[in-house]
């Protein structure tokens, strides 16, 4: 690993050294040379984080010329929301060092993966407010949510769809049974989607016939082509979840 400085021989000292200065967003900017674009869509969830939980990770800034070198995303939206000052780490890092550095912090970030079913948990429990804030929309969420309830474990049994993702069956109305339809608030999501039973029963079907198309390819096929089948197989499941979803029409003066 090569080394271009010193501060790894005391990394007690070093770290005294670091602090986090206050300083105005006029006064900082953008990298030319940074490779890691940011939407607009991208710039909103910042904004909405930053809203809620506040800065909890400051700007990297070169200290001689102002230059952001991480944190580009996290000035944008503070400028969006019209905050004049942000939390600033100041670094003395230049030229090529300086270069790698900015790269290094994206690439990094990048190379982290994501727990699924603990995500899928996560955003499952989640408002739709809360799944914003945390960076997701709720069709984004509603795909995670769907791909892991197909995901569950495949031990030959059909796919409980309820146990899954949270069918409610007491929400139906007394009356109501198996073959009944006409409930619009029968089947409460967690996902934050009310679908009808007509709806919860399509994407229980969607759900086991995508298992099927998995287990009929399983037996000879190669692992690329299992791979395939399995994303097709999920696609359709994530496909029938957000048409059902889209399809429903709440009833006047009822939330989803």
């Amino acid at each position: 690993m090569k080394r271009t400085d010193t501060w790894m021989k005391d990394p007690a000292a070093y770290l005294r050294t670091l602090s986090v200065e206050t300083v105005k967003t006029d006064d900082l900017h953008l990298n030319p040379d940074n490779a890691n674009t940011h939407g607009a869509d991208s710039i909103d969830a910042i904004a909405r984080s930053i809203a809620r939980f506040g800065f909890t990770q400051p700007l990297v800034v070169q200290k001689q010329s102002g230059l952001v070198l991480a944190g580009e995303g996290r000035l944008l939206a503070s400028k969006q929301l019209g905050l004049s000052h942000v939390p600033v780490l100041y670094t003395t890092l230049l030229g090529n060092e300086a270069s790698a550095f900015a790269v290094a912090d994206n690439r990094t970030a990048q190379l982290s993966s994501w727990n699924n079913d603990v995500l899928a948990g996560l955003l499952q429990g989640a408002s739709p407010e809360d799944q914003l804030d945390m960076g997701f929309d709720e069709a984004s969420a509603a795909r995670i949510i769907a791909m892991q309830a197909f995901d569950g474990d495949d031990d030959g049994e059909d796919f409980d769809l309820d146990a899954k993702i949270g069918f409610d069956d007491d929400a139906r109305p007394e009356g109501a049974d198996d073959d009944d339809g006409a409930d619009p608030n029968g089947a409460a999501l967690v996902t934050n989607f009310v679908l009808d039973h007509m709806q919860h029963t399509a994407l229980n079907q969607a759900i086991q016939e995508a298992r099927s198309q998995i287990r009929a390819a399983h037996d000879g096929a190669s692992s690329e082509e299992l791979d395939t089948s399995r994303a097709a197989a999920i696609t359709h499941v994530a496909v029938s979840f957000l048409n059902a979803a889209a399809d429903y029409v709440p009833e006047e003066g009822k939330k989803p």
